[in-house]
C-alpha cells in the first residue's frame, strides 16, 4: 500500500494504532486510579494529590522533548518506542509496591517520554505531504488511543474496587507487554521508517556502540532519579519545568533559524499555536483532577440501580471519542475538498468555546439541582460530549500539523515540542486545580460552591483564549497551512 494513496492508509498504520492503542490502555490504567490511589489509599489531602498528578504528567510530556532527540540523533524511532515500552513495564511493576511509588512513577515518566513522541512521529513519517489525508488518519490514530483509554476506565476500576490497585498497576504492565509484541511483530510493515539516523561511517558507528549504549542507559537512570526526586518534592517541579521548557525553547529557536524562510515562519507561527495549545491542556487537564473529585464527592453515582466509581464516568470522554472521531476524520475530508474547511487556528478556537461550555454545564447542572442534593449524572455526560468535541478539534490537528512542517531531522524533537505545550499545561493544571480543593470535613453545599466557583473560573479562562485567538486566526493559519515551500497546502477557512 503506497503512503499517502488516496481514500487509504499508509503501510504499517495498524501496527502502530494497535501498539498505540494497549500503551495507552496502560497508561490511562493509572491515569484514571493515581489521583484516587492517593487520596484514598495513601491519605494524601486534596491539594497535594493534585499537584502531584499534575507534577507527574507534566513530567511524561516534558520527557518527549527529550525522547524525540534521542530517537532523531542515536536511536531511530523503532528502537527509542522498544526501550520505551520496557521502562513502562518496569514503572506499572514498582506502582504495585507502595514504597515504589516515586520510582514506579519516575520509570513511566521516561518510557513514556521515549515510546508515545515516537510512536507519533513515525506516524507522521509514513505520510506524504496530502494534508487532508494526514488529519484523518491521525484522527483516527487518535481513536485508537482512546479505544485502550476507554477499556481502561472501565476494567481498572473494576480491578482496583475488586482485588486492589496494585493489581490493576499490574493489569497495566501486561497491556505495555501486550503493545511491544504487537510492535515488534509488525516491524516489517514499517519498512525503512523509523531506522537509527546514518550520521556515521559504519566503522565509526560499530565503535561507538557500546560508549553510546553507556551514556544512553546513565543519562535514562539519571533523568529517572531526578524525576523522583522533584515528584517527592512537586513544590519544586515547576522551576525544573521552567528552566527545561526554556532550553528546549531556545533550542528549537536555534533551530528554526537555520530553515528556510517559509518553513521558518511556519515554525514560528507553530509556536504561536502551541501557546494557545497550553491554554487548552491546562483546562482540560482539570477532567482527571477537579472534576473527578467533583463526580465522587457532588454528582448522583447511581445509575438504574448501580453505583459507578468516579473514575467509571472518566469513560465517557474515551468512548465519546471512539464514536466521533470518524465523523471529524470525513469531516475534515470532506470539508479539504471545499472553501469552508477551517484552518487549524480556527479549529483551536472551536476547541476553546467548546471546553468554555463544558465547565458552564457542569454550573448549570449544579444550579439546576437543590443545594443540598447530588447532581444527576446527566449532565457529565454532556460535559464529556463538549470536551471530546473539544479534543478532536485540537489534539489530532496538532499533532498533524507538526507531523507536516517539522524538518525531516527534526522531526522526533519537534513532535515532543507539542507535547512540551501539554508539560507545561499540567503542570499549571495541577497547580490552579487547588481552586477545586476542599477542606477536610465541609458540607455538601460548601463543596458545591467550591467547585462551582472554580470551574466558572475554568471556563472564562478557556472563552478568553478563543476571544483572542480568532483575530489571531488568519494570520497564523497563512503560514501553517503552506507545505514549508511557501505553496499552499490545503484551501481553508482562516
Amino acid at each position: 500500500m503506497q503512503a499517502g494513496a488516496p481514500g487509504r492508509y499508509p503501510r504499517g498504520f495498524f501496527v502502530l494504532f494497535f501498539s498505540e492503542m494497549m500503551e495507552r490502555f496502560g497508561f490511562y490504567t493509572l491515569i484514571f486510579l493515581l489521583v484516587l490511589y492517593l487520596t484514598n489509599e495513601l491519605g494524601m489531602p486534596d491539594a497535594r494529590t493534585t499537584l502531584l498528578f499534575g507534577t507527574f504528567m507534566s513530567f511524561v510530556y516534558l520527557a518527549t522533548v527529550v525522547g524525540g532527540f534521542v530517537a532523531d540523533r542515536i536511536l531511530g524511532f523503532r528502537r527509542a518506542i522498544v526501550l520505551g515500552g520496557v521502562l513502562s513495564a518496569l514503572g506499572y511493576v514498582l506502582l504495585t509496591f507502595h514504597a515504589g511509588l516515586h520510582a514506579g512513577l519516575a520509570a513511566v515518566v521516561v518510557g513514556t517520554g521515549l515510546f508515545k513522541v515516537n510512536m507519533t512521529g513515525l506516524l507522521g513519517s509514513l505520510h506524504d505531504d496530502d494534508t487532508a489525508q494526514r488529519e484523518s488518519s491521525f484522527t483516527l490514530y487518535y481513536m485508537g488511543i482512546n479505544i485502550g483509554s476507554f477499556a481502561a476506565s472501565l476494567l481498572s476500576s473494576f480491578v482496583a474496587t475488586r482485588y486492589g490497585y496494585e493489581y490493576a498497576f499490574l493489569l497495566a504492565a501486561v497491556a505495555m507487554v501486550a503493545s511491544l509484541a504487537i510492535f515488534i511483530s509488525g516491524r516489517k510493515a514499517l519498512t525503512d521508517r523509523g531506522l537509527p539516523p546514518l550520521t556515521q561511517s559504519k566503522r565509526r558507528r560499530h565503535k561507538a556502540a557500546y560508549s553510546d549504549a553507556i551514556i544512553l542507559v546513565a543519562g535514562m537512570a539519571a533523568a529517572a532519579i531526578l524525576v523522583a526526586f522533584f515528584l517527592h518534592n512537586a513544590g519544586l517541579a515547576g522551576i525544573a519545568i521552567a528552566v527545561l521548557s526554556a532550553i528546549a525553547v531556545g533550542y528549537f529557536v536555534i533551530e528554526l533559524i537555520r530553515e528556510d524562510p517559509p518553513r521558518r515562519n511556519a515554525l514560528i507561527a507553530l509556536l504561536t499555536l502551541f501557546v494557545f495549545a497550553i491554554l487548552f491542556w491546562c483546562i482540560y487537564g482539570q477532567d482527571n483532577t477537579s472534576v473527578l473529585l467533583y463526580t465522587e464527592r457532588s454528582v448522583d453515582r447511581n445509575v438504574f440501580g448501580h453505583v459507578f466509581s468516579a473514575s467509571a464516568f472518566e469513560s465517557l470522554n474515551p468512548l465519546f471519542v471512539v464514536l466521533l472521531a470518524p465523523v471529524f476524520a470525513l469531516l475534515w475530508t470532506g470539508l479539504s475538498q471545499t472553501r469552508f474547511n477551517p484552518s487549524a487556528p480556527v479549529k483551536f478556537a472551536f476547541g476553546l468555546v467548546l471546553l468554555a461550555l463544558a465547565f458552564y454545564t457542569l454550573n448549570l447542572g449544579g444550579a439546576t439541582s437543590g443545594p443540598q442534593t447530588l447532581v444527576p449524572p446527566v449532565w457529565l455526560v454532556i460535559f464529556f460530549l463538549l470536551v471530546t468535541c473539544a479534543e478532536i478539534c485540537v489534539a489530532p490537528v496538532g499533532m498533524s500539523i507538526v507531523s507536516r512542517l517539522a524538518p525531516p531531522r527534526l522531526l522526533g524533537f519537534t513532535m515532543g515540542m507539542w507535547f512540551l505545550a501539554e508539560a507545561v499545561a499540567d503542570y499549571v493544571a495541577g497547580l490552579i486545580a487547588g481552586l477545586s480543593a476542599v477542606p477536610e470535613g465541609a458540607s455538601v453545599l460548601v463543596t458545591r460552591q467550591i467547585y462551582e466557583n472554580s470551574f466558572s473560573i475554568y471556563a472564562l479562562i478557556a472563552f478568553v483564549g478563543a476571544v483572542m485567538l480568532f483575530p489571531l486566526a488568519r494570520i497564523i493559519g497563512r503560514h501553517i497551512t503552506t507545505d514549508g515551500s511557501g505553496q499552499d497546502a490545503r484551501t481553508t477557512i482562516t
